[in-house]
């Protein structure tokens, strides 16, 4: 299984990535997939839009909140993390935690 935890304060949203979907074999496992493509959708399109409001270690993401652009892209990939999580709960748990 996948863990995702969302680590929350009121204007910085660290997200930290741990294990693997076990879905399926590797390379057609469709929720690590996802999982992956959100990942790097956030960390691009973050670094693309507010450059200065990101940070990114191998597996921990923190964005900036106070940049519009960085909160806009950071929602929409949550919202995709959530939605996998909803669809595959074997394999992908997303779990908030107030900073």
């Amino acid at each position: 299984m996948i863990t995702v935890i969302l680590i929350q304060s009121e204007d910085m949203l660290q997200i930290d990535f741990a294990g693997h979907a076990g879905y399926a074999e590797k390379g057609k496992d469709i929720v690590c997939a996802g999982v992956s493509a959100l990942y790097y959708a956030l960390t691009e399109g973050v670094r693309r839009q507010a450059p200065d409001a990101v940070s990114v270690s191998r597996k921990s993401v923190t964005i900036d909140l106070s940049s519009t652009a960085a909160a806009a892209v950071s929602e929409a990939v949550v919202t995709g993390l959530i939605a996998i999580a909803e669809a595959y709960p074997r394999h992908l748990s997303v779990r908030r935690i107030s900073g």
